[in-house]
């Protein structure tokens, strides 16, 4: 849920209690701990669903006469949608699941160098 760098995960306290928020990634991996004063057996987890997968922009083409002709500068990549939802369980049973938001990444394009 973040890219580049724009960062657009929230996390917002409701409680009157106060939070200790843990973050720790690895290469494909973003883990998010959430410590604070117990909620009884109520536990939260999140998940996202692929909604579109958008094809990279068209190739760019720039002047770098540092680099041979024709060479990468940046890849392409294709971007997505994605909708991210929470689940809520109350002693391990699924209580309900709400839609949090729809997010879109957009693509980038591939920049290849000109003289």
């Amino acid at each position: 849920m973040v890219s580049g760098a724009s960062a657009d995960l929230i996390i917002k306290n409701n409680l009157t209690l106060p939070i200790a928020i843990k973050a720790t990634t690895t290469e494909n991996t973003a883990l998010i701990e959430i410590f604070g004063t117990s909620l009884g057996y109520t536990s939260y987890s999140l998940s996202t669903e692929l909604i579109e997968e958008l094809p990279p922009k068209p190739r760019e083409y720039k002047k770098d006469k540092t680099k041979p002709r024709g060479t990468e500068l940046r890849e392409g990549q294709a971007g997505f949608s994605v909708q991210s939802y929470r689940h809520t369980y109350l002693n391990d049973i699924l209580q309900k699941t709400e839609r949090v938001r729809k997010t879109t990444y957009d693509s980038i394009s591939e920049i290849i160098s000109i003289k």
